[in-house]
């Protein structure tokens, strides 16, 4: 049975999503505000099942993703071990709104990764795991001064485009201060940070669309 060694050690992930975003104007926010435009990128994400020794660590299931845009492809596998969410300073009010991970993550850009390396990947991840969830996205991302900025569209999930959460904002930074400082500086405040996930919000979006239109 395939385990992660304890000694393996990752980064330390932690994170926010704002819902609901213009891309267009954030994008604008995010520019004036001195980030610099990354790139943009198609997503093709698969996602496995953990087995009985990665969640007994706290591991999800690994996720194997191909972003593509004009330049370049590359494959990430990534792992993440849930550690305990976070509050933000001086707004412990608001609950626990930034996620934190331990993830480990091996990254590929070599001439290989293409939609045929993606598969070939994805067959021998097969061999081990049960695969859980497909999603194709699009995300623009901005850096600036240790922060990751992500707008993220979701394009298909499991398969299916109908009735996908609209855009959303990821902030990823060292700490809940410098993410809510983060948020600040393009216009947000602490109230719209969030912690769900992709999955989480696909699945509020079309229970609710359905509740909406029965």
């Amino acid at each position: 049975m395939f385990e992660i060694p304890a000694d393996l050690k990752g980064v330390d992930e932690i994170e926010a999503k704002i819902l609901h975003v213009d891309t267009e104007e954030v994008e604008r926010r995010l520019l004036a505000a001195g980030a610099q435009r990354e790139g943009h990128f198609a997503v093709t994400e698969q996602r496995y099942h953990s087995n009985e020794a990665m969640r007994a660590a706290g591991f999800s299931g690994p996720r194997l993703r191909l972003l593509s845009n004009a330049c370049r492809d590359q494959i990430e596998i990534a792992f993440k071990q849930k550690l305990p969410s976070l509050p933000l300073p001086g707004r412990e009010d608001l609950g626990l709104p930034c996620k934190r991970r331990n993830e480990i993550e091996f990254t590929s850009t070599g001439a290989w990764n293409s939609e045929q390396g993606f598969q070939l990947m994805r067959m021998l991840l097969d061999d081990l795991f049960a695969r859980r969830g497909f999603m194709l996205s699009g995300r623009t991302r901005f850096l600036q001064a240790g922060i990751s900025y992500q707008i993220d569209s979701i394009r298909s999930a499991d398969g299916s485009t109908e009735r996908l959460p609209p855009p959303f904002l990821e902030i990823e930074g060292p700490s809940p201060a410098a993410i809510l400082e983060a948020a600040r500086a393009i216009g947000f405040n602490a109230e719209d940070l969030q912690p769900s996930t992709k999955q989480e919000m696909v699945e509020a979006h079309r229970q609710q669309t359905s509740v909406d239109g029965a």
